[in-house]
């Protein structure tokens, strides 16, 4: 089969490359082995604005909130179902010095308009333990496994999905496309997550892989479409249960839940909590972060047809629109790519 794009995984960075091929009308097939983990399928997917311990506006925030509602909404009209969801981000203060960083970032001109002191506490009274004060945050929630699941099967439906595992060794380079098995294409973008680093054409890219960990807990009588940041993030997926997380690690880098991560979670969760819950699932997954906390994206220096889009890290669900419309209006556009994304710099 001959296709103009082959794309080579199904998170979050190659649905999005996916849905712009749709958006342009260009061929494309997209491969994927959903056997194999990926940090996409189990995050919580919340988008904010101000984050961090110093409660810093996030990059390019404004751009990016144009792009993702649109973005989205993409996707909520081919696949009739609602993924992108308003959510109020209450904010813990453990300590008064938290509070006072708060009430001084509230009035920057950067992230003061994005922080609020005045918020709704009435879903955690008498649920939570009370910490010195809180803050709210306008932010959003992706119901990323849902989109992820559902676009999977459009495309299935649509002769533009297959289901396989992809070995770099058997791409055949011709002099300006690729063949791999069966499959010819005029260039192959690789949107592989961690996996990115045993990718012999771009494993020399400074990735900065970091393993997330967190829990399904079960919280009878918690309920809420807020989210609660207070050590971790609570964010309610359905009645009484609520996705808690997520741990950072830079060593240990495989999909496989520890112990160790699985007690701090907990504990955390007891300064949290003031009613009892239960664990339902330990979950983990790398995320493709990078060094300078910016996507990578652009072009093998030699085969002019072999590229990359990834490296979305922590912020997936916020910079994939954005970027994955940047990324192919440079290949179907020859748009020059942002300096700040573009591989060139490393690969020379």
């Amino acid at each position: 089969m001959n296709y103009k794009y082959l794309i080579v995984g199904q998170g979050i960075a190659g649905s999005l490359v996916a849905m712009e091929c749709l958006k342009r009308g260009v061929s494309f097939l997209l491969i994927d082995d959903p056997s194999k983990s990926s940090a996409s399928r189990i995050a919580a997917g919340i988008i904010n604005p101000i984050t961090g311990r110093k409660f810093v506006k996030t990059w390019m925030y404004e751009a990016l909130e144009e792009a993702f509602i649109p973005g989205y909404k993409a996707f909520e009209d081919l696949l009739a179902k609602k993924y992108l969801v308003e959510k109020e981000i209450i904010r813990a203060f453990p300590k008064i010095s938290d509070q006072n960083n708060w009430d001084a970032r509230s009035l920057s001109e950067d992230a003061g308009p994005f922080m609020q002191s005045d918020y709704d506490f009435t879903d955690f009274e008498n649920k939570v333990k009370l910490k010195i004060g809180y803050g709210k945050v306008h932010g959003y929630q992706l119901k990323v496994s849902e989109l992820l699941e559902d676009f999977k099967n459009y495309l299935i439906n649509k002769g533009a999905y297959r289901e396989m595992s992809f070995d770099h060794a058997e791409v055949d380079l011709e002099e300006n496309s690729i063949t791999y098995r069966d499959i010819h294409a005029d260039h192959i973008i690789f949107c592989e997550g961690y996996k990115a680093i045993e990718n012999p054409y771009f494993n020399q890219l400074p990735f900065a892989l970091a393993k997330g960990e967190l829990l399904i807990v079960e919280i009878p009588g918690l309920e809420s479409d807020k989210i609660l940041k207070d050590g971790v993030f609570l964010v309610q997926l359905e009645k009484d249960i609520f996705w808690a997380g997520a741990t950072y690690a830079w060593d240990d880098l495989n999909e496989r839940p520890s112990e160790e991560k699985k007690v701090t979670l907990l504990k955390t969760l007891d300064k949290v909590l003031d009613i009892p819950y239960k664990v339902i699932d330990h979950k983990a997954g790398v995320r493709p972060s990078t060094d300078q906390r910016r996507p990578f994206m652009g072009s093998h220096p030699t085969h002019k047809y072999i590229h990359i889009f990834n490296g979305l890290g922590t912020k997936g669900s916020s910079l994939g629109p954005y970027w994955a419309d940047h990324f192919m209006n440079y290949l179907e556009k020859d748009s020059a790519l942002d300096k700040e994304v573009d591989i060139s710099i490393f690969l020379g």
